[in-house]
Order: structure tokens, then C-alpha cells, then sequence
């Protein structure tokens, strides 16, 4: 069993929930757990081991070790870019290096130096959030603003219990999420107003409110005639403050859900609408039948594009 409680609380330095870094869901969810593991008292060399099973309990998912190899391999490459407290520019990957554990069912891992202290420090200002909350949203971009929340929801002030971020420049929250180059090298990514409200925020928005221990609402403010302000508004949910029982048919039936539309955004491509629309219509077994079949059609080089391939043929079953 798992020594990882579903209400445990992760803490990292704002510093680092600020940083400019582009993880994949399924990585992100590689990251909570660490985080879980680490503490101020560990050893600059320390490995630590996660092990898949303590990963499926937690989210219900079976982990595919190809999977897990590619999600390890690219975090290896992936580069972090913060300011540390003293303004100096920072370049770092979160890993640096794992290990598969022949026959033990685990990876294990080591944290790049540069990135410890930010991992370990627990200072009067850090960011805390429940790792379950962390595992249950299916968007990254929502996994990201949920930790910018998160390093908000203490500083509600006077009768009040509405805690406000500070005001975000729509550009920094792009930067942040990798969603522009500001070299130029690579093509922005929800550039319009629209796309980036709907996208971004609204499905952050929905995504937290329905998962995590916080509801939060957003402010957007215009300067001239565009918006370019973006302002959180965060209230603690008390519903998720209590102990999420990891046995109930109930939990465990969202989880696999939760898990499914990842697989299907992820693996397949398919939008979130598309995924929920696919979750909550068609049983299982159905969804999984179409799935073998597809993975068997791109094997043969019968898919040109696997996300309307996979719609078309998990229509034919509605």
C-alpha cells in the first residue's frame, strides 16, 4: 500500500509555480507525486523510488511502462526557466536522472540540484495543494493555474473569505505555460482572446471548481480595446478538505473516467469535449474494443489522422 495520503499537501516554492515549463498531463501527474515524496530533510543525493502501483492506487490507472519510459525521457529534456530570489535567470530540467528497477515495479529517480531548493524550501510564502486534487484534473493547463490558486487562497483579507491573485498580464500566463516563444522559434498557441478564455481559463476554471479543495472565478480587464489583465478570485471548498475514501465504488468510478478522457486527449487526440462526450455515452468495454482497433489500423498505416479516425469509429457505436 501506498504511504501517500489523498490529502496529503504539497508545498513548493511560488518561484517554481511561476516558472516558465510545459509538462504534459500524464508528466505533471509524475511531478505531484515526487513532490509528495520530498522532504526538507532529505539528503542533496537522495533517489526515490515511485512505484507504479502506489500511482495506480492513487489514480486508478494502469500505467504503461513504454508510457512512463516516454514521460521520463522527455522531463529529462524538458527545461524549466525561473528567477530565483535573487533575479538571477535559471535553467534546469526537474530530473536528472531514473532508473528502472528490474523487477521491482519502479523508477527510480533524482532531482536535478538547481531545482532542490525550491522543492524543499518551506518558507512564510509557499504554494500548498492537495495531491488528489493534483491527480484528478484531465487538463495541464488547469493542473498549472490550479497551482497558481493554490499560492493565493491564504491572503483573503478583512471579513471576507475571497482571497485575490495578483493581476497576471495575459502574455505572462502564455509565457508561463509555454503557450508563446517569445524567440519566435515556435508558433503561439491561442493567441485570439476567445481561444484563450475558452481553452485556458474556462476550462481551468471548471476543471478546479469540480475537483479541488478551491472554487475560483476569474476577473478580465481590458486596457483599451483588448483584454490584457487577467485577476483570480479564490474561495476554500471545504467539501475537499475532508479524507477522500479511495475505496468507494463511487470515487473509484471517476477516477476511471478521468483516466479514460486522458487517454483519449492524450493517445488519441481527441478534444475534451469529444472525451467526455465518449466517457459518459459508451460503456467500457465498447470504448476499449474501438481503441485495440484503431491502435491496430495506425500499426498498418491505415490512419492519416488518428483523432478523426478514432471519432468516426467510436460514433459508430453511439
Amino acid at each position: 500500500m501506498s504511504n501517500i495520503k489523498p490529502y496529503y499537501e504539497i508545498r513548493q516554492s511560488n518561484v517554481l509555480t511561476e516558472a516558465r515549463f510545459n509538462f504534459t498531463a500524464c508528466q505533471l501527474d509524475i511531478y505531484f507525486y515526487l513532490l509528495s515524496m520530498l522532504t526538507a530533510h532529505d539528503e542533496p543525493e537522495k533517489k526515490y523510488d515511485i512505484y507504479v502501483n502506489n500511482i495506480k492506487e492513487l489514480t486508478g490507472r494502469d500505467w504503461n511502462y513504454q508510457q512512463l519510459r516516454e514521460s521520463t525521457k522527455d522531463m529529462l529534456g524538458r527545461v524549466i526557466e525561473f528567477y530565483d530570489e535573487e533575479e538571477n535567470f535559471c535553467q534546469t530540467s526537474l530530473l536528472a536522472s531514473a532508473k528502472y528497477m528490474k523487477g521491482q515495479g519502479c523508477v527510480r529517480v533524482t532531482v536535478s540540484y538547481l531545482i532542490r531548493p525550491l522543492l524543499l524550501e518551506l518558507k512564510a510564502k509557499y504554494t500548498s495543494f492537495q495531491l488528489y486534487c493534483a491527480l484528478a484534473m484531465t487538463s495541464k493547463f488547469a493542473k498549472r493555474i490550479y497551482l497558481l490558486c493554490s499560492e493565493w487562497k491564504n491572503n483573503a483579507t478583512g471579513k471576507s473569505d475571497e482571497a485575490i491573485s495578483r493581476q497576471y498580464t495575459v502574455e505572462e500566463l502564455r509565457y508561463m505555460l509555454e503557450l508563446s516563444d517569445p524567440q519566435g522559434k515556435e508558433p503561439d498557441q491561442y493567441k485570439q482572446w476567445s481561444e484563450f478564455k475558452i481553452k485556458i481559463l474556462d476550462t481551468a476554471k471548471k476543471q478546479i471548481n469540480e475537483y479541488s479543495d478551491l472554487k475560483v472565478n476569474y476577473k478580465a480587464i481590458k486596457m483599451g480595446r483588448s483584454f490584457e489583465i487577467v485577476q483570480f478570485h479564490i474561495k476554500k471548498n471545504n467539501e475537499h478538505q475532508l479524507l477522500i475514501d479511495f475505496n468507494s465504488d463511487d470515487l473509484k468510478e471517476r477516477l476511471e473516467q478521468t483516466n479514460r478522457k486522458i487517454m483519449l486527449m492524450e493517445r488519441f487526440k481527441l478534444s475534451e469535449r469529444q472525451a467526455d462526450t465518449v466517457t459518459r455515452r459508451l460503456e467500457v468495454n465498447a470504448v476499449n474494443n474501438v481503441l485495440m482497433a484503431v491502435t491496430e489500423a495506425v500499426k498498418v498505416g491505415k490512419v492519416k489522422n488518428i483523432a478523426a479516425y478514432t471519432v468516426t469509429s467510436l460514433h459508430n457505436q453511439f
